[in-house]
């Protein structure tokens, strides 16, 4: 499954910058290719430099993909059903939501857990690192978006739907 991006004012062919094109739509640039697997993509995520990108299938296997050569790094199983994930800016870890109230983040090289949190959820619903990486949002089907400090391993804010 090809992938595609809008492209920003500066990729645009023939646009000043501060002009507003004729058509509204931005056109789009070929990202990557999903590298034909048998399943359906459940959710996908990129690292904040696009080099890194993780995705889940409706089998709730995680793939690690370089993004510059088209290649999958890694591949390992979720254990659990998957409802998102997400890249962290450094591509190193990849943060996964999970339908029994789970979040957890894994390791891009290796594919190991690194940690886990149970939720005040019955289902994490989203996952997403801050972008400096140094807190992880975790929310659920309850409607409370938590900041959880990944030092710490602790709540730092929490915010209300």
């Amino acid at each position: 499954m090809p992938f595609w991006a809008a492209l920003t004012p500066k990729e645009v062919p023939g646009h000043n910058e501060g002009t507003v094109p004729n058509n509204p739509i931005p056109p789009f640039k070929y990202l990557w290719n999903s590298m034909a697997v048998d399943t359906t993509l459940a959710a996908f995520s990129l690292s904040r430099d696009g080099k890194v990108k993780a995705t889940v299938d409706n089998h709730n296997t995680i793939r690690i993909w370089d993004t510059a050569l088209e290649q999958l790094k890694k591949q390992f199983s979720a254990d659990g059903e998957v409802l998102d994930l997400s890249v962290a800016p450094d591509g190193q870890t990849v943060a996964v939501g999970y339908d029994n109230g789970e979040a957890r983040i894994f390791n891009t090289s290796t594919g190991q857990a690194i940690k886990t949190w149970k939720a005040d959820a019955k289902r994490v619903t989203a996952v997403s690192f801050l972008p400096d990486g140094t807190k992880l949002a975790i929310s659920g089907d309850d409607k409370i978006i938590r900041l959880w400090d990944l030092k710490t391993s602790t709540a730092q804010e929490i915010l209300g739907a």
